[in-house]
């Protein structure tokens, strides 16, 4: 996978049922917090992943008014702290869709294997907030370290 790739997870419903493709994957069916969504990473690397909300129907999940957050733990009650919390963003309010960007300085901090995450999206007017999806992601360790 190239050194800047983007992983599109498409997530219908909020919450509802979803589809999750990996990258050159077939697309496999969830619910979007019941059933975790593995994510990777290569110690070093940028990594961008792209979520599609979508409503139960397939049209887009609008986002006007929302924002979104994710962040990565070592473990679900993880009290020591956050490991590390990428850039999150709704890029695309009417298309549904909200880029999770974890650059390559961050993940160079992430040295344990396995981190824990989830993705909530926060209504602006009332702070109600929802968790729309959750899983793990792995890390494998880096080889070339190459200092710039």
């Amino acid at each position: 996978m190239p050194r800047h790739a983007t992983q599109e997870v498409a997530l219908l419903g909020a919450p509802a049922p979803a589809l999750f493709a990996a990258e050159g994957g077939p697309q496999v069916s969830l619910m979007a917090v019941s059933n975790p969504v593995a994510l990777s990473v290569y110690q070093g690397d940028d990594k961008r992943w792209l979520f599609r909300l979508k409503q139960t129907g397939g049209a887009p999940f609008p986002l006007t008014g929302y924002t979104a957050a994710l962040q990565f733990r070592l473990a679900v009650a993880d009290t020591a702290g956050i490991a590390v919390t990428p850039l999150v963003l709704v890029n695309d309010e009417d298309a549904g869709e909200i880029t999770v960007t974890l650059s390559s300085e961050l993940s160079t901090l992430m040295t344990a294997p396995l981190y824990v995450w989830d993705l909530e999206i926060i209504k602006t007017a009332d702070s109600w907030t929802t968790t729309i999806a959750a899983g793990t992601l792995a890390v494998t360790k880096e080889v070339t370290r190459v200092t710039p």
